[in-house]
């Protein structure tokens, strides 16, 4: 095993409320080898542990009990984030999200800080005899500062003119804010800002100048009858203790939303089930479900409109990663915290399949622009007759014609001018509806860095297309050449690239049907097993009736276990083969109907998603075992005061075949580690390869059988068990080993020198 990434997130708990502890893990499509532990610092027990696909709270903490959860259908996708129920003042602390896979193990510190904080509401003050607002806060701990500004005299100092109180509220910790601004104007926007160091939420007024309405009430205060307000709040935590930025935002547009329902930070979910996924294949974004405006390529080669990812909320992505640990008494469990560096510093998620989008500086805009999707818009709207295409000079009329040569959309005055001018007099112009059969008429693709340039050549040394002024400026000496000529050894590269990720499509709708058919299999032989238990019941009297309905319900969990595990592989391989759908299709989409340029733009993105998506572990034969077996003859103790018979077996340990392995068994030194092994194996002499069996390992030296000596055994979890000792002083001792209460035999090897000598 290796150490693997695991990733928490800085947040805050609001007193009273739930929380959210974030972490997150590379996934495991392995469900049952999956262990997640919370720990929190200077507590005893576990916050929290969840493992074999289930919570185990047996050495829970008293202080958590009750008040936790994770998210256990997102378990397999990586999320260990632990939900955190009435969160209290002493939840604060240092808390270590402890993972172990199939592929390894890490973990990761989470520094957790709670307070109270709350969203302000601004409003005109009635109560006053000038011109006034009020900003009140419900909630908030540690006790907050209160500034006011102002959008016309930016930077004033509003303090004088402005009055703050505090009131407890009635549990004695969080307090209420109330804070009064006088001198108010018109035409102005106020902001009030509360902030301690745990939270900063902003309230903003736009106070304008409007008639009085004929019925309007009158009142004394003549400011009040002159205002119209727009309100709007929001709410940041801080990112670090006394930091004033960068913050990450926890809600927006907070007037629609109930006092007790705003979001927690956690995992965001997908679009709904009746959305369809868009792809730049298509012409609608997925999000607006409305043609593609300025569409951006994400890296995992999905699609979505500029504006729709702007508004988006982002994320930090705070990257705490932990090495390799492990619980041993050698130290703390708690290490010191690595310092924190942002990978980068704002994130987003897709909204069709979640994968998180690092975005680069420029932001939103600094995404690769999805010119194939730009170019099926244009095509979509030239079938419907031009509908919604307007003239690419005026930016006004309805398109009538295009120019070939300037690949320029033309309404019927600008067409008319473009034929006047003596350097277009000769274009080509063509009518939309003759265009309808054609598979490219995109715009030229201008360079960003030199917008009246066309981009027609292809920087390698850069790998990235270039214009004419490129080659003469900062990519002077680099070796250029016309897109025209490259495209030949970009393509087959990709081609290339995209033979090798077709065959894991294939690969993976085969391992879907075999678990649709390993499912069909299992159900016919769970209803053949029910009907042998309902035979055997027959003729019984009630106690008979009793037991089989247990039998039936065991059953039944077997059912849902295996079945359980069957669906969860059939998502995990749904989901991968949506992946891979979706890079095949896009790449193919690209390669037959892109143009050379377009090609050349996106084969970096798409170069880098397909040797992801082929680099993907699966499993190619998944299943789970058929193997159950009923037996009437096995005896299952009293029901109703009757002995009944008949026991669901799937495969049990038998003492008699059980195996004893380890030199120590023989000989052992003196107050240094002994050890040996225990092999458990089924009446068939198989190994269990499972874990749970009740084994019992007792060290009595011959002389002092009152004083045994302490052994620890520890479970392997597939079906061996690690026994180890110390022997204090130099004699014979007595070795008793116990699977189930039954006595195993112990292999007798050479007697020896000092000071162990095992007796079976």
């Amino acid at each position: 095993r290796h150490s693997i990434a695991v990733t928490t997130l800085t947040s805050a708990g609001n007193i009273g409320e739930d929380g959210i502890l974030s972490c997150t893990f590379e996934p495991d499509i392995r469900l049952a080898d999956i262990v997640i532990q919370w720990l929190k610092e200077g507590v005893m027990g576990l916050v929290h542990e969840f493992k074999e696909g289930k919570d185990v709270l047996s050495n829970q903490d008293e202080m958590f009990r009750g008040r936790t959860a994770v998210f256990s259908d997102q378990v397999i996708v990586g999320n260990a984030s632990l939900r955190l129920k009435n969160v209290q003042l002493t939840d604060a602390g240092t808390y270590k999200c402890y993972i172990i896979t199939s592929k390894g193990k890490g973990n990761a510190n989470l520094e957790y800080k709670t307070g109270a904080f709350s969203i302000p509401e601004v409003n005109v003050d009635y109560n006053a005899s000038s011109e006034s607002l009020r900003c009140e806060a419900p909630r908030w701990f540690p006790q907050p500062t209160v500034v006011w500004a102002s959008q016309v005299d930016q930077g004033a100092n509003f303090s004088e003119v402005s009055n703050t109180s505090f009131e407890l509220n009635s549990e004695n910790v969080t307090m209420k804010v109330v804070s009064v601004l006088y001198n108010v104007t018109i035409n102005n926007t106020y902001s009030c800002m509360i902030e301690n160091n745990i939270a900063k939420a902003t309230g903003d007024i736009k106070v304008t100048g409007t008639q009085l309405l004929p019925g309007q009430m009158t009142v004394q205060n003549p400011f009040i009858n002159s205002v119209k307000i727009v309100k709007m709040s929001q709410i940041y935590i801080m990112e670090q203790m006394n930091c004033p930025g960068p913050f990450l935002i926890l809600s927006t547009n907070v007037g629609n939303m109930a006092e007790k329902k705003r979001p927690l930070l956690g995992f965001v979910g997908k679009l709904p089930s009746g959305t369809t996924a868009g792809n730049s294949g298509k012409t609608h974004c997925p999000l607006c479900m409305g043609l593609f405006k300025a569409p951006r390529l994400l890296p995992c080669l999905h699609t979505v409109c500029t504006t729709c990812l702007e508004q988006l909320e982002p994320f930090s992505v705070v990257d705490i990663r932990g090495g390799e640990s492990d619980t041993s008494s050698e130290g703390s469990i708690f290490q010191k915290l690595k310092p924190r560096v942002l990978q980068p510093p704002i994130g987003i998620l897709c909204p069709v399949c979640d994968a998180q989008v690092d975005l680069p500086m420029g932001g939103v805009k600094a995404l690769t622009i999805d010119h194939l999707a730009m170019n099926d818009v244009m095509l979509e709207s030239l079938r419907g007759e031009g509908q919604g295409l307007v003239c690419d000079l005026c930016s006004d009329r309805e398109v009538e014609k295009r120019c070939q040569t300037c690949k320029a959309n033309l309404c019927h005055f600008c067409c008319q001018a473009h034929r006047r001018q003596k350097k277009t007099t000769y274009h080509t112009m063509v009518d939309l509806k003759d265009l309808k059969g054609y598979s490219q008429i995109g715009k030229p693709i201008l360079c960003p860095a030199h917008p009246a340039e066309e981009l027609r050549l292809f920087c390698e040394l850069c790998d990235q297309p270039v214009c004419r002024d490129c080659v003469v400026g900062e990519h002077r000496e680099h070796p250029c050449d016309f897109t025209s000529n490259v495209i030949h050894k970009h393509g087959d590269s990709v081609r290339e690239l995209l033979r090798g990720t077709q065959p894991h499509v294939e690969a993976l709708e085969e391992a879907l049907a075999q678990i649709k058919g390993t499912n069909s299999a299992l159900q016919e032989r769970v209803k053949a097993v029910a009907a042998d238990i309902r035979t055997f019941s027959e003729g019984y009297i009630k106690a008979i009736e009793e037991h089989r309905d247990k039998l039936l319900k065991q059953l039944e969990d077997i059912r849902v276990q295996k079945e359980n595990s069957l669906q969860l592989q059939k998502a995990q391989l749904e989901q991968l083969l949506a992946d891979m759908r979706t890079g095949v299709e896009f790449t193919e989409h690209l390669l037959t109907s892109g143009s050379d340029l377009e090609i050349l733009i996106t084969k970096g993105v798409v170069v880098e998603r397909l040797t992801k998506l082929n680099k993907v572990e699966y499993s190619a034969h998944p299943g789970v075992s058929e193997k159950i077996t009923f037996s009437p003859k096995e005896k299952a103790g009293l029901c109703r005061g009757y002995e009944v018979y008949g026991a669901i077996n799937t495969k049990e340990v038998d003492p008699a075949k059980c195996v004893l392995q380890g030199e120590d068994l023989h000989r052992a030194r003196e107050k240094q580690p002994a050890s040996f092994i225990v092999l458990c194996k089924d009446a068939t002499g198989e190994s269990m390869g499972r874990g749970g069996d009740n084994v019992q390992v007792t060290v009595i030296p011959k002389d002092k059988k009152d004083s045994p000596v302490k052994t620890m055994v520890h479970d392997n979890k597939d079906g061996t068990y690690y026994v180890s000792y110390t022997p204090k002083e130099p004699g014979t001792y007595t070795v008793l080993v116990c699977v189930k209460e039954q006595h195993v035999q112990i292999p007798l090897g050479k007697k020896s020198q000092p000071c162990l000598k095992p007796v079976g």
